[in-house]
Parts: C-alpha cells; sequence; structure tokens
C-alpha cells in the first residue's frame, strides 16, 4: 500500500503549477471581457469546477502524504521505544523527530521542563550512539 502511495506521490503533476500561475489568470481576464451574461456565468461554472477538480487532486495528495507521515512515525516511535535507555532520551528523541534542524538545548530544556546542561549531556550520548546526527 505504501509502494502505492508513494508512487502516487511521485506523479508530481507540473500541470498543477502552471495551471495555477499562468491559466488562471489568463481565464480570469477572459471572463472579465465577456460582455454576455450568460457565458460568463457557464463559463464562471466551468472554471470554478476546473479549480475544484485541481484542488481535489491536491487533497488527494495531502492524504497520501499525511498516510506516508503517519506510518513512518508509527515506525520510527517504535524504534525510538526499542533504542531509548532512559525516559528522558525518549522524551528528547520524541522531540527532535522529523524537523529538518534539531531544536537547541535551550528550546528542549523549555520544553521538557529540564536543565539546560542535563539536555546537553543527554544529546552527546545520542550522538555517541549514532542515535541523532552530529552538529555540523
Amino acid at each position: 500500500m505504501w509502494l502505492i502511495l508513494y508512487s502516487l506521490l511521485q506523479g508530481v503533476n507540473p500541470e498543477i503549477e502552471s495551471f495555477e500561475t499562468e491559466v488562471i489568470p489568463e481565464k480570469i481576464d477572459e471572463l472579465r471581457k465577456t460582455e454576455d451574461l450568460i457565458k460568463k456565468i457557464r463559463f464562471s461554472s466551468d472554471l470554478l469546477m476546473e479549480i475544484n477538480e485541481k484542488l481535489k487532486e491536491i487533497e488527494n495528495k495531502k492524504v497520501c502524504l499525511l498516510q506516508l507521515t503517519q506510518e513512518i512515525q508509527r515506525i520510527a516511535n517504535e524504534a525510538i521505544r526499542q533504542a531509548s535507555e532512559t525516559r528522558l532520551e525518549k522524551k528528547m528523541l520524541y522531540n527532535i523527530l522529523g524537523p529538518s534542524e534539531a531544536p537547541s538545548p535551550g528550546i528542549l530544556s523549555v520544553k521538557l521542563d529540564i536543565r539546560e546542561r542535563t539536555v546537553e549531556d543527554v544529546l552527546k550520548g545520542l550522538e555517541k550512539r549514532g542515535l541523532i546526527k552530529k552538529k555540523v
């Protein structure tokens, strides 16, 4: 199932981006210039249906990404439970899971309500064991 979701996401459709940036403004200009009220209403309806279809595609991709995120977090949570030696390590790993840049020891200290020095010591231990990336 995850392979199917991933393959759906790989088919990123460049038409969506060009649709948003090029086609819609052109069609809106055309809509504004239309004098015939019936044509304006029909054209508006068609354009709104087209936009709704693109929104549906985006929502489907979002659902796929959320499902992938959920599965990855489930796997990571299990690994954290098995790899953590203390509750504090577990809490810290949960808090740094995901973001491109790990929070600073100061931020973790406030979030977890523990001394910054303790956070730094635990982070060093996690780095030594290879559970988190070393700071560059």
